[in-house]
């Protein structure tokens, strides 16, 4: 099975550091998607079709949520 005891020796100031590194990593790989790829199946380009912009705007309320309450 996993092990995770080596986590126990990490503060809760630098677990939070980690996960909100993930965020960004999130962030970073949405927006290294192709526009083609977004776009696929929409009617036209329409700035509030991006989903790139969306996913964001979804990410950073969750982190900023983990960040207040974590």
């Amino acid at each position: 099975m996993l092990n995770f005891n080596w986590l126990s020796g990490l503060s809760m100031a630098q677990a939070k550091a980690i996960v909100l590194g993930l965020f960004a990593l999130i962030v970073l790989l949405v927006w290294l998607l192709p526009n083609w790829y977004i776009y696929r199946g929409a009617a036209d380009r329409k700035i509030w079709r991006n989903l790139k912009i969306w996913a964001t705007i979804v990410v950073f309320l969750q982190a900023a949520l983990y960040w207040y309450f974590g």
